[in-house]
């Protein structure tokens, strides 16, 4: 679930990571991204990393989430676009709203199942509103 510290309020999303906040292990930048360290010194490829928490880094340090892991692997730029708690329609969103933004040439989508789930638990628990 969002953390109220982490995260703001986002009419489509449901929230987003707070831009500009960092607490020593968790620093995310003027776009609502993750760190993930040095960019690279070439302005080649940019890779799109986005799903949930195991994307974003839960518990970890901004060096140690995978989308950081796999810049310093393979030189190439990563933004790591995670958001803890995320359900795949969030996630597919996101992924089309930053796409059109950066226009990366390789897109990695991280989920498990239970993004689907939360997925299905918003439809079933949404309070929908008559005009």
């Amino acid at each position: 679930m969002a953390d109220k510290l982490v995260h703001i309020h986002h009419d489509l999303l449901g929230y987003v990571p707070r831009p500009l906040y960092g607490d020593g292990e968790i620093h995310i930048d003027a776009d609502g991204l993750r760190l993930t360290g040095k960019a690279p010194a070439s302005a080649g490829p940019l890779i799109l990393a986005v799903g949930d928490s195991y994307t974003f880094g839960d518990e970890v340090g901004d060096h140690e989430a995978w989308p950081a892991q796999l810049q310093k692997l393979t030189g190439v730029r990563v933004l790591n676009a995670g958001v803890t708690g995320y359900g795949f329609d969030q996630t597919v969103l996101r992924t089309e709203q930053l796409a059109a933004k950066y226009k990366p040439s390789t897109i990695l989508v991280g989920f498990i199942a239970d993004d689907i789930r939360r997925t299905e638990w918003r439809r079933l628990w949404a309070h929908w509103s008559s005009p």
